[in-house]
C-alpha cells in the first residue's frame, strides 16, 4: 500500500510532463 502512495504523490508530478509532451 505505501508504494500506492508513493505513486500518487509521483503521478501528479508526471502527469504534466505527459501532458506537456502531447
Amino acid at each position: 500500500e505505501a508504494n500506492t502512495l508513493k505513486s500518487n504523490i509521483q503521478w501528479p508530478k508526471l502527469k504534466p510532463c505527459l501532458y506537456k509532451r502531447r
